[in-house]
């Protein structure tokens, strides 16, 4: 991990690629828009979670496989060694 208080001018928070605009203003994290999101199905984040849930019944019911995608979440001072300065 990084130090967050060493100074460094080409971390994510400067990089024309970090965008905040899912976060709060007080937020030190954003996304990495370097590369395409990732992509997921509803499957394999059911096993990040659980292969089924519970109905009010108590019975399980499975997750269904429809797909998503997530860009990486990063720190403002995080650094990936592909930085690029944002444009005026």
């Amino acid at each position: 991990m990084i130090d967050p208080n060493h100074e460094r001018p080409d971390r994510c928070g400067t990089c024309r690629f970090f965008d905040t605009e899912d976060f709060g203003p007080e937020d030190r994290q954003g996304e990495c828009h370097r590369y395409a999101p990732i992509a997921l199905s509803g499957m394999a984040w059911a096993g990040f979670l659980s292969a089924t849930r519970s109905d009010e019944e108590g019975e399980a019911q499975e997750i269904s496989d429809s797909g998503f995608s997530f860009w990486a979440t990063v720190m403002n001072y995080d650094w990936c060694g592909e930085w690029q300065a944002k444009s005026d």
